[in-house]
């Protein structure tokens, strides 16, 4: 009988001990522009907490990707803005334009995304009307990856997919060839037939390479992303934190007589 107690007991102690031992799921971080979804992450291109697949279903109006239509998105403040090819964040006549020269293959660049324009920098500047951002391409490491990369976010700019694809170029920045770039342009639903094209031909070769131009002759070097602030290069913009990047834009608001942004 006391055997018998004892293997019970045994068995009982196995089982608490590989259920203490189960490890929990690992909580689901998604990066704008996507939103958590179960147990991965879905494109919410309008940052209205509802996946963009969900709304192409009931019949959504708000984004269209036919590139012979015009995108129009609305931002968190109301303001919108439109075109057929969108590489820019914010309102045409903020009082602070900031141009970003940057290279999807280089970290930087990957940094300031993720750290400055994502952390809190488009909430607090862009969204307000206080900034608009256009974003251009210095592929200073001369990477083919780099450049293929930067006419694949252009090609995706037709169908008004940019900045979305923009942001899977920034999640897998190792895949960067040109079956991985087709592969990002299907997950966003762009037609693959038009992309393809215009990655394969390269129509945008030429935008690169004037970007980068561009960028040369505002001193750009090693150093990316470059950021020139209405008119002016910062060499040293992309390497600072959060709030130093911010005091420097409240110094340019300033100067232009607009309320800078504190919290």
């Amino acid at each position: 009988m006391k055997r018998g107690y004892l293997i019970i007991a045994l068995l009982v102690f196995v089982i608490a001990f590989v259920a203490s031992c189960t490890s929990k799921p690992a909580e689901v971080v998604c990066n704008k522009p996507y939103i958590v979804l179960g147990t991965g992450c879905c494109l919410d291109e309008n940052d209205n907490n509802v996946c963009d697949n969900d709304e192409n279903a009931i019949g959504d109006t708000t984004t269209s990707t036919t590139p012979s239509t015009t995108t129009s998105t609305t931002l968190k403040s109301g303001y919108t803005y439109t075109g057929a090819r969108v590489t820019s964040l914010g309102i045409s006549d903020a009082p602070v334009k900031i141009a970003e020269y940057g290279d999807f293959s280089e970290v930087i660049t990957r940094r300031f995304y993720d750290s400055i324009i994502m952390y809190k920098f488009k909430t607090d500047f862009i969204d307000t009307g206080k900034v608009y951002l256009e974003y251009k391409h210095y592929v200073f490491t001369g990477s083919d990856d780099g450049k293929r990369a930067a006419e694949a976010a252009e090609c995706a700019a037709d169908q008004g997919k940019f900045w979305a694809y923009q942001s899977l170029l920034f999640e897998y920045p190792t895949y960067l060839k040109s079956s991985d770039l087709k592969e990002n342009a299907r997950k966003l639903g762009i037609n693959l037939g038009e992309f393809g094209n215009c990655l394969d031909t390269g129509k945008y070769a030429g935008k690169v390479e004037n970007d980068y131009n561009e960028a040369l002759k505002f001193g750009a070097d090693s150093k990316t992303p470059l950021i020139v602030i209405n008119g002016v290069a910062n060499a040293n913009a992309a390497l600072l934190d959060y709030n130093d990047f911010k005091d420097v834009v409240n110094a340019e608001l300033t100067k232009k007589g607009a309320k800078p942004v504190y919290n």
